[in-house]
């Protein structure tokens, strides 16, 4: 069975990401996915046998040149009305160069694309997106493949700072929740 086929049938069988994945579907925005933390935990709960809890907080991302800073928390409002127990936060990666600067302080060129948004997200095993296509199946975006994510690697991505890397690692307590999963300080 291939990454993708697995990344695919865990999504499949978790109930708390379909409904997720099924709420921003209702929304009717374009070109979505969800993301991030709450894809990597589906997946290192399962390859360390931890109990099916899926996380509450998702992290809803798209692309939409035209939009607004303030169509992002109109979204989440949204969202809410559907799935009030989630912690909903919608970012939309076309605007992230906007505010990037006052957040991390260095400033960032825009993102051509969806998948280029993610292709810049921390680690690379976070660098990976789902979604519900029109005909209802789980579609993934994963700039980097899934190797990092089913390998338990836990990796900096190139385009982000050691700083910023490092500073992951304790706020996420990789290590205390993932004991199987490899760091590569690099």
């Amino acid at each position: 069975m291939t990454y993708d086929e697995r990344l695919i049938g865990l999504v499949l069988n978790d109930r708390y990401v379909m409904k997720a994945l099924k709420a921003v579907q209702q929304i009717e925005i374009e070109n979505w996915c969800i993301g991030a933390g709450m894809i990597r935990d589906l997946v290192w709960r399962e390859l360390h046998q931890y109990s099916k809890v899926s996380s509450k907080d998702i992290d809803v991302v798209y692309y939409d040149r035209s939009g607004e800073i303030e169509d992002e928390k109109e979204i989440e409002n949204k969202l809410k009305e559907f799935e009030s127990e989630y912690a909903w936060e919608v970012t939309n990666q076309a605007l992230v160069h906007l505010w990037y600067k006052d957040d991390y302080g260095k400033p960032i060129t825009p993102n051509e694309s969806l998948s280029d948004g993610i292709s810049k997200w921390p680690e690379i095993a976070t660098c990976v997106g789902v979604y519900l296509d029109r005909n209802n199946q789980v579609q993934i975006i994963a700039p980097y493949g899934l190797e990092d994510l089913f390998d338990m690697i836990w990796r900096r991505n190139p385009k982000k700072s050691k700083g910023l890397f490092e500073t992951r690692i304790h706020e996420k307590q990789i290590e205390e929740k993932w004991p199987k999963v490899k760091i590569i300080l690099d």
